[in-house]
């Protein structure tokens, strides 16, 4: 079976693979020199037991497929998307607490007011899970492949999806997260990577032009069409798109920093900067009331570290809490899922 860009799904995986290995190849910046310069006023990082968590892995990889723990659903979780998998935790003490299995290469999610998690297959499935449960509650397929970025308008219910893909891509509007979608392009785009909406319904997303610039854009809430929108902030290349509870927010995946605008027309106003200290690349954050979660892999010396570190928000500077990554093919992304109440 071919990919709608004409690429076998294998070959897909494989291209995304080596581009995610090359780019992380580069990044001369460890989070081992950020715990070794640690020290006077430094908050403390506190990382889970490594060992604990490795024997929770290996324990149930030998059962196969996909596993979360009993107590799960009374959590607070985080998902953090892999290639192949989605690892769960506890959020925010970072005990592992599941593992979805069954996914080419997991490279955006978002999550609801209700707790329901919707991971992204970069081959084009949008699979949703209830808070903490361990089979998917629903599937739908994006007819546009690619799907890396996704948000829920807290009043409508509505999912967008950011579908990428290598032609054709396109905004999707899913009604009350139930397909088919409606969708929406703008000759602005080439491709098209995240979005979210803010308090009002209205939906921004983000994305490259067809000479690999950036480009910003919004879809009013009732509106028909995609309308651009210039930020006074120049960005490198998108990382994620959020509504903070007062700001739109718009992430740079090689500064790496998240920016905070004000939107007034056609125009976005930077109103504040979360730096974000001792990283070098970074992919989908995300942000949670005053803390900021941040997935990271790094290189040092040809080997590969994968951790997840939180940062306080929007001050952002030195991480507060280091998470030992269960998979050196991740963390691609994350999302907070909050236990019903």
């Amino acid at each position: 079976m071919l990919h709608a860009s004409g690429t076998s799904p294998i070959r897909l995986g494989e291209i995304r693979q080596e581009n995610r290995r090359s780019r992380r190849y580069a990044l001369t910046i460890g989070i081992a020199a950020l715990l070794a310069g640690c020290g006077g006023s430094q908050p403390p990082i506190g990382p889970p037991d490594p060992m604990a968590q490795s024997q929770a892995i290996a324990t149930h990889a030998e059962r196969g497929g996909s596993w979360m723990a009993a107590d799960a659903v009374s959590q607070d979780l985080l998902y953090t998307g892999n290639v192949g998998s989605v690892t769960v935790y506890s959020y925010p003490k970072g005990q592992l607490k599941g593992m979805l299995s069954g996914f080419g290469d997991v490279d955006g999610m978002c999550a609801d007011s209700a707790g329901d998690v919707f991971v992204l297959d970069f081959l084009g499935d949008i699979v949703e899970y209830a808070h903490g449960a361990r089979y998917p509650k629903k599937k739908l397929r994006s007819p546009h492949g690619s799907a890396i970025g996704c948000s829920v308008d807290p009043a409508s219910g509505d999912l967008a999806v950011a579908a990428y893909a290598y032609s054709n891509a396109a905004v999707e509007i899913y009604r009350n997260a139930k397909g088919p979608p409606k969708s929406y392009q703008d000759p602005s785009f080439k491709q098209y990577y995240h979005c979210g909406y803010d308090n009002k319904g209205n939906l921004f997303v983000d994305g490259i032009t067809s000479s690999s610039a950036f480009v910003f854009a919004e879809l009013p809430k009732g509106g028909t069409a995609l309308k651009t929108i210039t930020l006074n902030q120049s960005i490198g290349f998108p990382n994620q798109v959020q509504w903070d509870g007062k700001y739109i927010t718009v992430g740079d995946e090689t500064t790496p920093a998240i920016y905070q605008f004000t939107i007034m027309g056609s125009e976005g106003d930077k109103v504040g900067t979360t730096s974000l200290n001792h990283v070098t690349f970074l992919d989908q954050s995300w942000i949670q009331g005053q803390t900021l979660i941040a997935p990271v892999v790094y290189y040092k010396k040809r080997q590969a570290h994968a951790e997840i570190l939180f940062y306080k928000y929007p001050s952002g500077g030195k991480p507060t809490k280091l998470i030992p990554h269960s998979s050196t093919d991740g963390p691609n992304s994350a999302a907070i899922s909050l236990a019903p109440s």
